[in-house]
């Protein structure tokens, strides 16, 4: 079975990504935990409340990720057709409860940041409407309806980030998952850093 396979599916599957400096950390779908994929079957982005997703991000403290640096990616497509049929991008807000922030406070060692995000009372109203959306167009389709998810935050160096690997982990939490489940662990970006100042010299840090 290959994650492809797995992430595939008419429930909502994470997208292939990378992560970048000053460009994206993204949940990979060739990178999710075996443990994790039975987890994430139980998850239908399209039917879950928007109000309880909760998405964290694990990752050095020589990064910061600015307020408007964190966002999700729908996509709903036909499958058999492989047309693209709606596509929105909702910006996430820092949150999340002591109580939630305290479920992943074991990761959070020396040198590392944590975040928890979640969607702002507006756009929890958004989701909700583009959830209806999406029934209404699972009805006219049907069953060759497929979505997916991209979780992506943008960062910006603030110090050196130092030689060697540079792990970042994400997560992710809804009603129907029993806690924060891993989307990405440990994911080593330094090649993906080293590429983005090697195609811009010049960039400033934050």
């Amino acid at each position: 079975m290959s994650f492809a396979q797995t992430c595939s599916s008419n429930r909502s599957a994470i997208a292939a990504a990378t992560v970048l400096v000053v460009v994206l950390f993204l949940a990979a779908c060739g990178h999710v935990p075996i443990a994790s994929i039975p987890k994430l079957a139980k998850l239908d982005l399209f039917e879950t409340d928007p109000a309880a997703l909760r998405v964290a991000v694990l990752y050095p403290d020589s990064i910061r990720i600015p307020e408007d640096g964190a966002k999700l990616e729908l996509s709903v497509r036909d499958a058999a057709t492989q047309t693209n049929l709606m596509e929105e991008t909702i910006y996430l807000v820092k949150g999340g409860t002591s109580a939630e922030k305290a479920e992943l406070a074991s990761k959070l060692t020396s040198g590392k940041r944590l975040e928890v995000y979640q969607f702002s009372k507006a756009d929890i109203a958004y989701m909700r409407a583009f959830q209806q959306r999406v029934k209404t167009l699972k009805e006219t389709k049907g069953d060759t309806t497929e979505g997916s998810l991209s979780v992506s935050v943008r960062g910006c160096e603030v110090k050196p980030i130092s030689k060697g690997p540079v792990r970042v982990s994400t997560f992710i939490k809804t009603v129907e998952l029993d806690g924060f489940v891993t989307l990405l662990r440990y994911f080593d970006i330094s090649e993906a850093v080293a590429r983005q100042k090697a195609d811009h010299p010049s960039m400033s840090d934050c």
